[in-house]
């Protein structure tokens, strides 16, 4: 009997990782979408000054705030002694690209390291000031 349970909790538990994973995808894929078309609306300025991608996100979601954003990371925010509001909805940036190996296919459909290697942008997730409170003395670490 004690099986049958273990066996239904993990089962729900893949099931909630399976969840949150498939939101983080679906999160991700929005980001890339709205990196893409502000990339195609903006390529003149892209050319022609020092603009990232991730300056662009942000001039978009101020123009939607309408007001400038003070943004920061979860971590950053209670760095400088600030709690962020449960339940807030982070602004998405991409982050440091990291290295990954590049893999390839042989025949045998084995896999094997190529010599290159490829980068991988993580999605990082920002909140503006407004979404924070101030930590009592006692609350910061």
């Amino acid at each position: 009997m004690n099986n049958l349970n273990l066996c239904i909790t993990n089962s729900k538990e893949m099931k909630h990782d399976e969840t949150k994973k498939a939101i983080a995808r679906a999160r991700r894929k929005q980001l890339s979408e709205l990196s893409h078309q502000l990339k195609i609306a903006n390529l003149m300025v892209l050319q022609n000054a020092a603009i990232t991608i991730n300056d662009l996100l942000v001039r978009y979601y101020e123009k939607q705030a309408g007001a400038p954003l003070e943004l920061n990371t979860y971590e950053q925010w209670r760095e400088r002694g600030y709690q962020v509001r449960k339940g807030s909805v982070s602004y998405m940036v991409w982050g440091k690209p990291l290295n990954t190996k590049k893999k390839k296919e042989t025949e045998d459909t084995d896999t094997q390291d190529e010599e290159g290697k490829e980068d991988f942008f993580p999605v990082c997730h920002l909140f503006d000031k407004s979404q924070c409170y101030a930590l009592k003395a006692d609350e910061i670490k």
